[in-house]
């Protein structure tokens, strides 16, 4: 199915189940209200107020669900798989509001297993702007230069929820609400020159996405 068309119809689902459920309320509460009253209920606003909440209520994880499914089965991705732009977006990109002159990248995780590992390299040449968020949309944790890493080689500990060990030195904790979310990182070559690409794909390149458990394995990156 397509994406779009998916997100669309959750969406629509969400307004529509509360549009139900007022008028179900409605029914089963006022049994023998005066009429005036039940017309006032109904031009009052209230059933597309609710039904607008919900929709707004349900917007960031239909978002996520829809990128999601483009990780997972478009691109053939796992979690902690670095997915990225290699060069920047032109009129053939169809996301909604990327721009011209930065290189994206995305990765999906699951702390289920524990803890774990990003690994963000030094920002030297490149412009580096992200952030790590729950599936709620809710950001946890900004990277880059305005990030707890300043642009410099640091490594971010993802917590799952209800963590309770202890958090090995040298690390940057980032207490996490759900088990599930993404990152999502912007990073900025100096000039659209070949070299400036390079070397934007060159930091991309020494990301790195593992769980605490394996991270002094130096596994390869996906």
């Amino acid at each position: 199915m397509n994406r779009a068309l998916r997100a669309w119809r959750l969406c629509c689902a969400l307004v529509l189940a509360s549009l139900l459920l007022q008028s179900v309320v409605a029914q089963t509460v006022a049994a023998a209200p005066p009429a005036a009253a039940i017309v006032q209920a109904a031009d009052d606003g209230s059933r597309i107020r609710d039904a607008f909440e919900a929709a707004v209520w349900g917007m960031p994880m239909v978002s996520v669900d829809a990128m999601r499914d483009a990780y997972f089965h478009d691109a053939g991705a796992r979690y902690n798989d670095i997915v990225y732009w290699s060069r920047p977006a032109d009129w053939k990109n169809q996301t909604s509001t990327p721009n011209s002159s930065s290189l994206y990248v995305y990765f999906n995780y699951n702390l289920k297993d524990g803890p774990l590992v990003v690994t963000i390299p030094d920002a030297d040449g490149v412009g580096v702007f992200g952030s790590v968020l729950d599936a709620w949309q809710i950001p946890l944790a900004d990277i880059g230069q305005d990030g707890e890493d300043h642009g410099k080689r640091a490594r971010y500990l993802l917590l799952p929820p209800g963590f309770e060990g202890d958090v090995p030195t040298g690390y940057i904790p980032v207490p996490a609400n759900t088990y599930n979310g993404y990152a999502l990182i912007r990073v900025t070559p100096a000039t659209m020159s070949a070299s400036g690409l390079s070397q934007a794909n060159a930091f991309i390149e020494k990301l790195h996405v593992a769980r605490l458990s394996d991270a002094s394995r130096d596994t390869p990156q996906r």
